[in-house]
């Protein structure tokens, strides 16, 4: 590879911080995964600590915003969808 650049300057992507870099890449995750897992019998959301729970809030008792909120997109076709929440996740619902 010396001397090639994989990527002309123009394409690279730059994010401001680490928490978009994560939203992008849990949005594209499950955009390509959510055909395959709303195949599941089982869907199954494990959510603990008070860090989540201003969002856990917004999943499960917000607008429908699957952009911003891409696990409301994962509904099973044939199956149940199942939350396991600590009570400190919880603790805004």
């Amino acid at each position: 590879m010396k001397g090639k650049m994989l990527a002309p300057e123009r394409q690279v992507c730059v994010f401001a911080n680490a928490e978009a870099v994560a939203h992008a890449a849990a949005q594209r995750f499950i955009e390509l995964a959510q055909e395959v897992i709303k195949e599941r019998r089982r869907i199954i959301f494990l959510v603990s600590g008070t860090g989540k729970a201003e969002r856990l809030a917004e999943v499960l008792r917000g607008a429908r915003d699957p952009q911003k909120l891409p696990s409301q997109l994962l509904q099973p076709v044939n199956g149940s969808l199942f939350w396991l929440i600590d009570k400190d996740a919880a603790s805004q619902l």
